[in-house]
């Protein structure tokens, strides 16, 4: 005789193509009774991640810290660059911080050997600090002064040479003090100009540490100097 052997749940959820855990999943008593399939800890499938896949990603994200850094300078020095504009221009529109004046200088020359001025040599000068022009000036501390020949005639159409100057003005009786430096041209027979020369101030001592401006010197027809100093801090 033959009898029909009715099939068990598990077994016919099999004959469907589910894996053994998967139909005794589905039947099994618990938590998970709800009908959703519970892959025990051994067999469930977890995500793969490729090296290839890894290293793109890395190089993604550095490019990104890259370009955040360089977006971050450029605003800041973009900031930087139109705050030194924008006190510079007011600097030109205010009156100078100071007026000061030298007496004629005392100007040495130290020749390298050749019969005319090259490229190197050095002029010295020094002179007194007043706080006017003339017989009435007071002297107020020293002015000292170096240029360098950094560029000759030779070579050239015009008969300009440039020079490195450095400025030092040192007032007495204290520890103030400001320097000033600026490369220029001067025509190659002079040892002075007339044309109004505008350096930089780049520090200080004393009550002018660490001073920034400018300094506009123009040669006067008594062949004293007067000095226009605008101060930023």
């Amino acid at each position: 005789m033959l009898r029909w052997r009715h099939p068990s749940p598990e077994g016919t959820l099999q004959s469907l193509g589910y894996g053994a855990c998967e139909a005794r999943a589905a039947f099994s008593l618990g938590p998970m009774s709800t009908g959703s399939v519970h892959y025990p800890p051994s067999e469930r499938r977890k995500p793969r991640v490729g090296k290839e896949h890894l290293m793109k990603m890395k190089s993604t994200w550095k490019r990104f810290n890259a370009l955040f850094a360089i977006s971050i300078v450029l605003i800041t020095a973009g900031g930087c660059g139109h705050r030194l504009m924008d006190q510079s221009l007011a600097a030109e529109s205010k009156a100078p911080t100071l007026v000061m004046y030298n007496a004629p200088p005392i100007i040495n020359q130290f020749s390298l050997g050749e019969s005319e001025r090259g490229h190197g040599e050095i002029i010295l000068w020094h002179a007194d600090l007043d706080d006017a022009e003339g017989e009435s000036a007071n002297r107020i501390g020293h002015c000292n002064g170096t240029m360098h020949v950094t560029r000759g005639v030779e070579g050239h159409d015009d008969d300009r040479e440039h020079r490195m100057t450095t400025i030092e003005l040192d007032w007495e009786g204290n520890d103030d003090s400001l320097l000033v430096a600026g490369s220029h041209p001067y025509h190659h027979s002079e040892i002075e100009t007339d044309t109004p020369i505008v350096r930089a101030i780049i520090g200080g001592t004393g009550k002018y540490m660490a001073a920034r401006g400018q300094m506009i010197s123009h040669r006067l027809e008594s062949g004293w100097y007067r000095h226009e100093i605008w101060i930023v801090r």
